[in-house]
């Protein structure tokens, strides 16, 4: 489970401009286990005596999301019923901050206590939409 505190601010200038900044920081319990078959009922995931449930705590998560788009009004005297066109370009982990999911909770493996894999990095999406 994640405990988050999340924080948005958003801009917005009508027909221009809609800026969106959005920032989590959230940190990841996990789970540490044995690796072994402690109880005998053919399943390595036994927990260590007097260790709860997600106990520890994992590196912490943050990223910083951009969203800007324009609306094009196609026909002037009608800004509000005529049809309109909308580009945007979303940007997500802007600061390219690498985020580790969770961290190997076993502690047989040679990997305890230490991260395997990241979320993807820096990344950019174009939109356009049109309503009529």
């Amino acid at each position: 489970m994640r405990s988050s505190g999340a924080t948005a601010a958003t801009q917005t200038n009508p027909g221009f401009i809609n800026v969106t900044f959005n920032q989590n920081v959230d940190t990841c319990a996990y789970l540490v286990t044995t690796g072994l078959d402690n109880y005998n009922d053919g399943m390595a995931n036994a927990r260590p005596a007097g260790v709860p449930r997600n106990s520890l705590q994992g590196p912490g998560y943050a990223d910083l999301d951009l969203r800007w788009s324009h609306d094009f009004y196609l026909v002037r005297a009608k800004k509000d019923k005529g049809p309109m066109a909308t580009l945007g370009i979303d940007a997500f982990d802007v600061l390219n901050h690498v985020n580790y999911p969770s961290d190997v909770g076993v502690q047989t493996s040679p990997f305890f206590g230490r991260p395997v894999s990241a979320q993807p990095g820096r990344r950019l999406q174009l939109s356009f939409r049109f309503r009529f």
